[in-house]
């Protein structure tokens, strides 16, 4: 049997490396991702310089700026780090086909099988390395082993030891039968499951972990089957016991790959009008069905997503009994569900129309109700592709 090996890419701090990127003043600098509009506002990121001053992320602004009077506030631009991430996604399936996103800038990589083709798992590391660095110019760390639990602690003990240097020593491989020995000195919420207990916020589970005083991974693993399941219960028991000693059968979850279209529009100005961003949804919707029309595709499903002036996200989506092609087949649903997601007085700085469900299949229409309509839409795309240009039919702005 093949030995198995996962690595996990760590790019630490990513919205703080992005924005970064964009101001390359912000170096060297103590950072923090955040919305500057109030103090209560908790911390997205943070840069290591302000994690060695104390900040860290979720603590409000307020408290960090008493901490660190020259800590920097930058204000979060998740439309960017989703756009970079979507494209750190598209590299990265070119490589390995098994791969799984914990959150952006953090990836599980199934390398089992692909020694003959990338070598050992240490070259790959400095291939991926180059690409990163000369595609996007990020710096990361990688860990190895035959688990993602202890891929993901390699990756970021590295990051521990050296969190300002990035070289060929950012790249760290635990072999098979040494996961144990590594794990044993790191803290306990090194372990996914600690970390779950412990964001349950039970005191119960607080004071477990204080009065029996299991602060490293070695505390847990002194303690039996027995102990563990006074503790913390038979099903977390047996898997703390497992975790301690280095084991994780958990796989690399690839995700699902399906087929969409997607159309976005970045508000120079924020609002709130519902006029106003009923007009764009519905020019969305337009742009969103020429494409499905030029590609020869139908969608049975429409996702409508809101980011607020105060970086709030919502989405909706909705499936439809039959599949449509063009606009007026679904605008009158698609305007209930925008006027649903639509429930704050917060300005709106982001919308997004995502069709799934793609097909080739035909399909029957209507002889009569909708032969005008269509042929309407066939001359419009017609007009568009003969002048060049975007041909819009009027239309009643509806609230």
């Amino acid at each position: 049997m093949q030995e198995r090996t996962i690595s996990y890419l760590n790019i630490p701090s990513f919205p703080v490396a992005l924005e970064r990127i964009q101001d390359p003043r912000l170096k060297e600098r103590e950072i923090a991702i955040a919305p500057r509009s109030s103090d209560r506002a908790k911390i997205w990121s943070v840069s290591p310089e302000a994690r060695e001053a104390g900040i860290y992320k979720g603590m409000p602004v307020g408290q960090a700026k008493r901490i660190a009077p020259s800590l920097m506030i930058v204000d979060p631009n998740p439309d960017l780090y989703k756009q970079v991430n979507r494209k750190l996604e598209t590299a990265i399936k070119n490589w390995l086909p098994i791969y799984e996103f914990e959150r952006e800038g953090k990836i599980y990589l199934d390398y089992t099988g692909f020694r003959r083709l990338y070598g050992v798992a240490e070259d790959f590391s400095l291939q991926l390395k180059r690409l990163l660095k000369n595609d996007f110019s990020l710096d990361c760390s990688l860990g190895h082993a035959a688990n993602k639990l202890v891929a993901k602690a390699a990756a970021k003990e590295v990051i521990r030891e050296s969190p300002f240097q990035f070289s060929k020593n950012s790249i760290l491989r635990i072999k098979n039968g040494q996961e144990e020995r590594f794990l044993q000195p790191l803290e306990a919420d090194v372990l996914p499951i600690v970390r779950t207990l412990k964001s349950r916020r039970s005191t119960r589970t607080q004071n477990i972990f204080a009065d029996l005083n299991l602060r490293t991974v070695a505390d847990l693993a002194q303690l039996d089957r027995l102990y563990l399941t006074v503790a913390f219960g038979p099903f977390h028991a047996e898997t703390i016991y497992k975790m301690a000693r280095g084991v994780d059968p958990r796989p690399v979850v690839p995700p699902k790959l399906e087929p969409t279209i997607f159309c976005e529009e970045h508000l120079e100005n924020e609002s709130n009008n519902i006029f106003d961003l009923n007009y764009k949804v519905e020019n969305l919707l337009d742009d969103l069905c020429t494409r499905l029309r030029a590609m020869g595709q139908f969608s049975d499903s429409l996702t409508i997503g809101l980011r607020y002036s105060d970086y709030k996200y919502v989405e909706k989506k909705k499936t439809f009994k039959d599949v449509f092609q063009y606009q007026h087949q679904v605008a009158k649903d698609l305007r209930k569900l925008f006027t649903h997601i639509l429930n704050r007085r917060v300005t709106v700085r982001y919308i997004s129309l995502e069709a799934s469900g793609l097909r080739r299949s035909e399909v029957q229409l209507s002889l009569f109700e909708e032969s005008k309509q269509l042929s309407l839409d066939s001359t419009l795309d017609s007009l568009n592709e003969k002048f060049q240009g975007k041909v819009m039919l009027g239309r009643k702005l509806l609230a």
